[in-house]
């Protein structure tokens, strides 16, 4: 599948816009990263994009990426230790199944959008959002090409 035929520049564009949005409710930092084709496990590429976009460097250990290898419909979520010591694995399960349905519906745009602002409400528990709060990450969606 190619990225046209999954989300429209102005959909990724919008992603952006959702993710500062989701992130006023919150001091977690929230990235979504995209690629073609994943050619190892989502969860151990995820892991990699998370450390090479240097997603770990946050004061509170609080950020969280939601990475899609939109080529072969694969999904998978990283969280800091500041997230996996403060949320559950309810957590990460409410954010894949709400991913899951929107894949199998084909409803990228709205699945990743919802999955975004559910991700910012949740974080907000733990991690509300401060009034001198400093966005630590850029709210751009990030490509393949982004981590050289």
């Amino acid at each position: 599948m190619e990225l046209a035929s999954f989300l429209s520049q102005e959909q990724i564009q919008e992603l952006a816009v959702v993710i500062s949005k989701a992130e006023l409710l919150t001091s977690g930092e929230i990235r979504l990263h995209l690629e073609e084709k994943c050619t190892i496990d989502a969860q151990a590429r995820a892991v990699e994009v998370f450390e090479t976009l240097g997603m770990e460097q946050t004061n509170l250990n609080n950020g969280v990426l939601i990475y899609i290898s939109y080529g072969d419909q694969k999904f998978a979520l990283c969280g800091d230790k500041g997230i996996h010591e403060n949320l559950s694995k309810r957590f990460w399960s409410s954010l894949g199944n709400g991913l899951r349905r929107a894949f199998k519906n084909q409803d990228y745009f709205k699945g990743i959008s919802n999955t975004i602002m559910e991700c910012g409400r949740q974080l907000r528990v733990h991690f509300p959002y401060q009034h001198d709060d400093i966005n630590e990450l850029e709210n751009h969606v990030t490509f393949e090409e982004d981590l050289t």
